[in-house]
Order: structure tokens, then C-alpha cells, then sequence
């Protein structure tokens, strides 16, 4: 089954450029990993610093083995790009839904 991981970032005032340099970064090294799917990077419609990265997954077993095969180096220049620890999420479809969807 797909799995979403989504990740809320803020980054610190007058980082906005740097998170988002960050975070395409961090896109260029996951996305060609083995089950990932898509990977999107939104930005919050109420503030330019509060950026979203969401992963899409064939399963959550491919994500935690992208994530564990990522070095520390990677995180890096994202964590010191925030003022704050990454909010994260694991989001599951509900199966059978009244939008068409298996």
C-alpha cells in the first residue's frame, strides 16, 4: 500500500531562501530511490518561510530504507536552514473513499 510522508519545515527568519535550496536538494538525492513515487515541495499560502516536503512511497518499508541509506551531511544544511525541528507525518489512504479511489 502507498504511504505519504509529508514534513512541515519553518524556516528561520531570513532563511527562506536557504530551506528552499535545502529542500531541492534533499529531492535530488531521495526521488531516484528504489519505491519513491513523487516527491512535491509546497509552500504555506500564509507565510513565505513555512515550507511542505511530501514524499510519495510504494510502501513504507522503501521509505524507511531511502531514509536509513541517507547519510547525516544530507540533513545538514536544512537543519541549521529551520528554526525549528521538522513537524512529520505519515499519512495512509482510506481505502473506498466517495472520490473514486480504490
Amino acid at each position: 500500500m502507498s504511504v505519504v510522508k509529508l514534513y512541515k519545515l519553518t524556516g528561520a527568519l531570513g532563511n527562506e531562501a536557504r530551506l528552499e535550496a535545502a529542500l531541492r536538494g534533499l529531492r535530488h538525492r531521495v526521488r531516484d530511490s528504489a519505491g519513491c513515487l513523487k516527491i512535491e515541495i509546497y509552500r504555506d499560502g500564509g507565510g513565505q518561510n513555512v515550507l511542505f516536503f511530501m514524499e510519495h512511497w510504494s510502501s513504507l518499508s522503501d521509505q524507511k530504507a531511502a531514509g536509513a541509506a541517507l547519510s547525516g551531511e544530507v540533513f545538514a544544511p536544512l537543519l541549521e536552514a529551520v528554526s525549528e525541528p521538522p513537524e512529520m507525518h505519515t499519512l495512509w489512504p482510506i481505502e473506498g473513499d466517495d472520490l473514486g479511489q480504490p
